[in-house]
């Protein structure tokens, strides 16, 4: 696996933890810092590969900050 994003297509994926069995390493989970994007790399190809990915599911070439925003901030309590 590298650092390149399987959503965006970025070199923005770090490894934020690695799974092991019996002291072998066997998965690996990556986050991108760009698209928010978190996968272990023992997913299918379809989740994984930019290839196998649907194209409506991919985020290549868009501009995030212009996303509109789907959840609304929360408001403290005992404010309304």
């Amino acid at each position: 696996m590298s650092e390149i994003c399987p959503r965006c297509e970025t070199r923005s994926a770090t490894r934020v933890h690695s799974g092991h069995e019996q002291g072998k390493k066997v998965w690996e989970v990556w986050h991108c810092g760009h698209c928010a994007f978190t996968w272990r790399d023992s997913e299918p190809p379809a989740v994984i590969d930019p290839s196998q990915r649907p194209r409506w599911a991919q985020l290549t070439g868009v501009d995030l900050d212009r996303l509109r925003q789907l959840f609304e901030p929360q408001q403290s309590r005992g404010r309304k």
